[in-house]
């Protein structure tokens, strides 16, 4: 995910290695699962125990309970859940978004919106191919159209991450707590299907990453305790 804000979140879909999120603005650490299976389509069902970025628009600070799909080399993706923090220049306390990145449709984009997320409720997030170089982003509070990502090929297939995104430092008072089940992929054949043991915990994205997830794939959920 890139920055979403001012600094913006990483415009390589997933942070290089060089970068730690505890060492300033534009670097970003992950908890995650991933799952390299050919894909049209990822779905997930988010869950908030806690999440708050520090108001810091400045430094980028923020968090994200979210799903990702995109190319193995980081060329195009796009991303849809709920963050905390800095966006466009502005501070959200926590607001649904969705994000893509393409090399011929001007690079990264992130559009907060779709209402406000509660704690300790589950919400479906999907991210399918629609046909015409076109993938779709469902979510928001009402389970609804949150956007559109054109100029995005179907050999955006490779790739499938869910988990959390920050880039506040270890201390600075950030609360992520978090959890995605019911992980699916929408398979070449037309058949949603479950991750299972293609998923795998992916603690490491990011230098200084303080958070670990872990991942079932026998119940295909992944979760991460951070501060709360």
């Amino acid at each position: 995910m890139a920055v979403l804000g001012a600094v913006g979140m990483v415009t390589t879909w997933k942070a290089p290695a060089a970068f730690a999120c505890d060492d300033g603005a534009n670097n970003h650490c992950y908890a995650i699962a991933n799952n390299h299976s050919l894909e049209t389509g990822v779905y997930g069902q988010l869950y908030i125990t806690c999440m708050y970025a520090p108001n810091n628009v400045n430094a980028g600070y923020f968090a994200t309970n979210e799903v990702w799909n995109g190319s193995t080399d980081g060329l195009y993706f796009t991303e849809g859940g709920v963050f905390s923090g800095a966006a466009n220049g502005n501070y959200y306390s926590k607001s649904w978004f969705w994000a893509d990145q393409r090399p011929n449709g001007g690079g990264y984009h992130e559009h907060p919106g779709g209402g406000t997320p509660n704690t300790g409720t589950r919400y479906p997030v999907e991210i399918v191919w629609a046909g015409n170089n076109t993938w779709n982003i469902y979510g928001g509070n009402s389970d609804t159209l949150i956007g559109q990502s054109t100029s995005q090929p179907l050999t955006v297939t490779n790739d499938m991450d869910a988990g959390t995104e920050y880039t506040v430092p270890s201390g600075k008072g950030m609360r992520n707590v978090g959890s995605i089940n019911e992980l699916q992929y929408l398979a070449t054949s037309g058949t949603w299907t479950f991750w299972g043991t293609r998923g795998g915990a992916d603690p490491e994205l990011g230098p200084g990453a303080y958070i670990t997830p872990g991942y079932s794939s026998s119940n295909n959920f992944v979760t991460w305790t951070g501060p709360c």
